[in-house]
């Protein structure tokens, strides 16, 4: 299918006339094993390996998403000059998620989130990869993760509850932020929190969907 690494058990090998084999062919499992098949190609069983079918990782649209994880869900966290320690967070470095957020006597409060996330990429505001090409000046707005589906809702949550004061704050994994005169309170007090003033909807079906339409 598009899009999928080969490995070296989809491929087998057979003796064939150099004649029937043309220039844009590959004959060598070493030259492909680690590629990946095209995004609009297919290779069917039996076929040759052909150049314009075999691509390089790097050449995928959107080829960091290929490091989310099976199961696991991409999110694009937003990031600025500050936040993104002046573009020193790089795609597998660990951060720590801080979140501080309005107590119900309205003091403000802060605690650690989520640990160990890992940066699988940093995106500019036009979705590039931010370190590919040194010779650009670009700059960090996005860092994308691959989230379990129970953390990527909880994250959703929080940024929803910006009524609330709440402001997810990147740390690199095993640093602090200043917490002078804030409660510091503890991660599941954050996730009770985040829950008590959230709700999740059920997703509508597709009459009720087309009745609004």
């Amino acid at each position: 299918q598009p899009r999928t690494e080969i490995t070296g058990e989809m491929i087998s090998t057979v003796e064939m006339p150099s004649i029937a084999v043309v220039e844009n062919v590959y004959t060598s499992a070493n030259a492909i094993i680690g590629k990946y098949t095209a995004v609009n190609t297919g290779i069917p069983q039996g076929s040759m390996f052909y150049h314009q079918t075999v691509i390089d990782k790097s050449q995928l649209p959107d080829s960091s998403f290929i490091e989310v994880g099976e199961g696991k869900i991409p999110y694009l966290f937003s990031v600025d000059s500050e936040s993104s320690f002046l573009n020193s967070i790089y795609p597998g470095s660990k951060i720590d998620l801080y979140m501080k957020a309005n107590d119900e006597t309205g003091k403000v409060m802060i605690g650690k989130l989520l640990a160990d996330l890992e940066v699988i990429a940093v995106k500019d505001s036009s979705g590039r990869d931010v370190f590919e090409n040194t010779e650009e000046n670009r700059q960090s707005a996005y860092f994308v993760f691959g989230l379990e589906e129970d953390i990527h809702i909880l994250i959703r949550k929080a940024k929803y509850l910006s009524g609330h004061g709440v402001e997810l704050i990147p740390v690199p994994h095993g640093g602090q932020i200043e917490s002078e005169g804030e409660t510091i309170v503890s991660t599941e007090y954050l996730r009770d929190y985040i829950n008590a003033n959230t709700i999740v909807l059920e997703g509508q079906n597709d009459a009720d969907i087309d009745e609004e339409e």
